[in-house]
């Protein structure tokens, strides 16, 4: 018997550094003679991004994005999908209760969702309505999933915390990303940093819950103190839902006379181009899932600066690999990035810690665990109508 497996992924390839990393997913689970599919709502920009996924099998589909929490064309078209393929593993990120619903109606015998992002109440620091606290959507998610992978504990405890059932769940971490090698000397010069300043760098985009505006009120009262210090934010300001925030951070630029000490530098294809060229890293978010951003800095050996919130309190032991503030807690920002931005034996060390920490899985533990897991469900299950060879 051949099993089918579908990842409802509903996004689309930005960077070829993400074909690569689905591909690796898909390779384990093509070495078990498995059939594998994406899908994605559109083509990428560059059709060459879909060669590692071709390489190892994987059939692309493409398929428009929900448009709310209950679509029910998507739900169709998931289970006209499934119907189709004959899947017997149906695995959604983010986008979920619709495309569930249809794997669930087509008889899919294990189903997944990656929950990926805190709530929305936590996100906007804001008390809980009582939509909020019936979550009709999320209910109807964790009820239709075999399983609920959480990207992190923090994702989990908050689900619970609901009244969702602790064994709906399974942690499973982003893996640790690859690191490419890059000169710093020549990333700092790509990025028009000399050698003399002291380089803050974030990365994330201009939304509220990334906290930009938090940093910039850290940095204000950074920057009289170290002349040095400039600050790099990397990440998209021109998104339609980026450009109201995108002009309150520039009028307070402006405000507080920061300007020609803070860049923009835009989406960067190559993150690590900028996490190469920066002196310390930090994550001044409101709310995170995980953390993407921060395992990334972490990994080249940054010194980090992190609010608790997502992985962060995961990751970093404070003091030892990095520094941990509260949430929207400016004047803590500030103190810590004074402190690492003042102390370069501090940075040093924490550097040294940040890099010889293993935090999470390879991409090759990781894609192995991952179709462990699929095997382990699949197994207790029934099996759904099998694709002959």
């Amino acid at each position: 018997m051949s099993v089918t497996l579908v990842r409802y992924w509903g996004s689309y390839f930005k960077t070829l550094r993400q074909a690569h990393e689905f591909a690796r997913v898909f390779a384990a689970a093509a070495a078990r003679g498995w059939w594998t599919h994406l899908v994605c709502c559109r083509p990428p920009d560059d059709p060459g991004w879909l060669q590692p996924l071709e390489q190892v099998g994987t059939r692309i589909e493409y398929l428009p994005r929900p448009k709310r929490n209950f679509d029910a064309g998507v739900a169709l078209r998931a289970f006209e999908l499934c119907r189709r393929l004959g899947g017997h593993v149906f695995h959604c990120d983010n986008m979920h209760t619709s495309p569930l619903i249809g794997a669930t109606l087509a008889g899919v015998p294990v189903r997944l969702w990656s929950k990926r992002a805190m709530q929305p109440v936590f996100e906007e620091g804001r008390p809980p309505t009582l939509r909020d606290r019936v979550a009709i959507s999320v209910r109807a998610s964790c009820a239709l999933a075999t399983q609920v992978l959480a990207v992190s504990p923090a994702v989990r405890d908050e689900l619970v915390a609901l009244g969702i059932a602790p064994e709906k769940f399974t942690v499973l971490p982003n893996p640790a990303p690859e690191l490419p090698a890059i000169d710093r000397r020549a990333a700092r010069a790509s990025l028009g940093y000399p050698d003399g300043e002291l380089l803050v760098a974030t990365v994330g985009h201009a939304v509220p819950v990334k906290g930009w505006d938090l940093l910039l009120r850290a940095f204000q009262q950074l920057a009289g103190d170290v002349p040095a210090a400039r600050l790099l934010l990397v990440g998209s300001t021109s998104a339609p839902q980026e450009q109201a925030c995108f002009d309150e951070l520039q009028r307070m630029i402006a405000q507080f006379g920061l300007a020609g000490r803070v860049q923009f530098a835009g989406h960067v294809p190559n993150v690590f181009v900028p996490l190469a060229a920066a002196d310390v890293f930090v994550l001044p978010s409101r709310s995170e899932g995980y953390c993407n951003a921060l395992l990334e800095a972490l990994r080249v050996g940054l010194p980090c600066v992190a609010a608790r919130v997502g992985a962060a309190p995961d990751f970093i032991r404070h003091g030892e690999n990095g520094l941990l503030v509260e949430r929207e807690d400016v004047s803590g920002l500030a103190a810590a990035l004074r402190a690492a931005c003042g102390d370069g034996a501090l940075r040093h060390r924490l550097a040294a810690a940040a890099r010889d920490a293993r935090l999470v899985w390879s991409l090759d533990e990781y894609a192995e665990g991952l179709v462990d897991l699929y095997a382990s469900l699949l197994n207790a299950k029934p099996h759904a109508a099998v694709r002959s060879t």
